[in-house]
């Protein structure tokens, strides 16, 4: 698998670039400054701002897989945690999310999320 992870020079980008190093995967590290991203194995380095649509596209082209910033930290939590949580709130609808999740059971909350998103039976979201 091939993955890109935005902001990939901080401590949780970086622990994510040797964990899919480990898993044998090729990674993409975008980076504002490439001198920072000291000894993390990135099969590909691309510097510059999230906001250059160019570099950008560039990061993303032959990914599987995009990790931004925002996901690399509920994951970092996941890791470290001693009792993970089947889901985390990830991303400008967190709070809403969050809510859902304390007031509905698991079952109920993923109906809701496949009639959203319109998945069919099966399918993994």
């Amino acid at each position: 698998m091939s993955l890109t992870v935005f902001g990939a020079s901080g401590r949780t980008g970086q622990a994510l670039l040797h964990l899919a190093h480990a898993r044998g995967h090729r990674t993409t590290a975008h980076v504002r400054d490439a001198a920072c991203l000291g000894d993390a194995p990135a099969t590909g380095v691309v510097t510059g701002s999230v906001f250059d649509t160019v570099n950008t596209t560039d990061a993303v082209r032959d990914a599987d897989a995009v990790v931004p910033d925002v996901v690399a930290d509920a994951v970092a939590r996941a890791v470290a945690s001693d009792r993970p949580k089947a889901r985390y709130a990830v991303g400008a609808s967190a709070r809403q999310a969050v809510l859902g999740r304390k007031i509905l059971t698991d079952r109920a909350l993923d109906r809701i999320v496949a009639r959203v998103f319109k998945a069919t039976p099966g399918q993994v979201l």
